[in-house]
C-alpha cells in the first residue's frame, strides 16, 4: 500500500493550482498569514494529523479545504510541527510520506522531501497513492524540470498500477503529452517497449479532446525520421487514441 501512496502524491503535483506560498529570499512568507491558533509541536496534534492525512489522500474538495487550513497556520510554526511529527513517527509509517508531501508543497527542503517520496516508488516495500497526489502540488508546477525528471518515475509505476492509479496516470500522461509532445516522447523513448505500449493505452483513456488529438497528430507526423524520437512518435501515431 505504501508504494501506491507514493505514486499518488507525485501525480498530484501536476494539477494543483498555483496557491502554494513561496518563501522569499529574506525568509519571510510571501502569502498572508491569518491569526489562527499555532499547531502544537508537542506530541501528535490530532487536528494537524487529520489535515495532513486529508490533504495527502483526498484529491477533491476535502483535500483542498485541508490545504487551505494548513496554509492558514503561521509558516514557521507549521514547519516546526511537521518536522517534530516526522521525528516521532516510525520510519516506515505512511504518514512520513504525507508529511514530506506537505513540506514539498510548502517548498521547504524540496529536494530532500521529494526524494523521500520518489524513493518509496523504487522500494518494493513501499505504497502508491502519494505519488499520484504529489502532482497537485505547486512545488512541482513552478519548475518544469521537476515535472520532466519525475515523469520517468511515473513511467516506472505503469507496469504495476492498479485501476485507481491507472486512471490518475491516464490523465497525467495526457496532460503532459498535450503540454509538450516532444519532451514527453524524449522521456518515454528509453522505457521498455512493454511500458511504452501500456502508456499509449493509458493515454487513450485519458483527457485528450478531439482538438488535442488533431494538434498532437500534426506534431508527431512532422517528426523527421532521423530524429531520436521518431520511433516512439510512429508508435504513438499507430496507437488507438490516434486511430479515432
Amino acid at each position: 500500500m505504501r508504494y501506491l501512496v507514493a505514486a499518488s502524491l507525485i501525480l498530484q503535483t501536476f494539477v494543483l493550482s498555483a496557491s502554494t506560498p513561496i518563501e522569499q529570499s529574506d525568509g519571510t512568507l510571501a502569502a498572508r498569514q491569518e491569526n489562527v491558533t499555532t499547531p502544537r509541536t508537542e506530541g501528535m496534534d490530532p487536528e494537524l494529523t487529520r489535515l495532513i492525512k486529508t490533504f495527502s489522500e483526498d484529491v477533491g474538495e476535502n483535500g483542498q479545504a485541508a490545504w487551505q487550513k494548513l496554509q492558514s497556520y503561521p509558516r514557521k510554526d507549521l514547519i516546526d510541527s511537521l518536522l517534530g511529527m516526522r521525528e516521532n513517527l516510525p520510519k516506515d509509517s505512511p504518514m512520513q510520506l504525507s508529511v514530506a508531501f506537505v513540506l514539498c508543497n510548502l517548498n521547504y527542503e524540496y529536494q530532500t522531501n521529494v526524494q523521500s517520496i520518489v524513493s518509496a516508488l523504487t522500494n518494493v516495500s513501499a505504497q502508491p497513492e502519494l505519488l499520484c497526489r504529489y502532482r497537485r502540488g505547486d512545488a512541482w508546477s513552478v519548475d518544469t524540470s521537476r515535472r520532466q525528471s519525475l515523469l520517468r518515475v511515473l513511467f516506472g509505476a505503469v507496469p504495476w498500477s492498479d485501476a485507481a492509479l491507472s486512471e490518475e496516470l491516464s490523465d497525467t500522461f495526457s496532460e503532459e503529452l498535450r503540454s509538450d509532445p516532444k519532451e514527453f516522447l524524449i522521456k518515454l523513448r528509453d522505457e521498455p517497449k512493454q511500458t511504452r505500449s501500456r502508456v499509449y493505452i493509458l493515454i487513450d483513456s485519458g483527457s485528450l479532446t478531439a482538438v488535442d488529438i488533431k494538434n498532437i497528430r500534426s506534431q508527431l507526423a512532422s517528426v523527421p525520421r532521423i530524429d531520436p524520437i521518431s520511433q516512439v512518435a510512429r508508435e504513438l501515431l499507430a496507437s488507438p487514441v490516434f486511430k479515432k
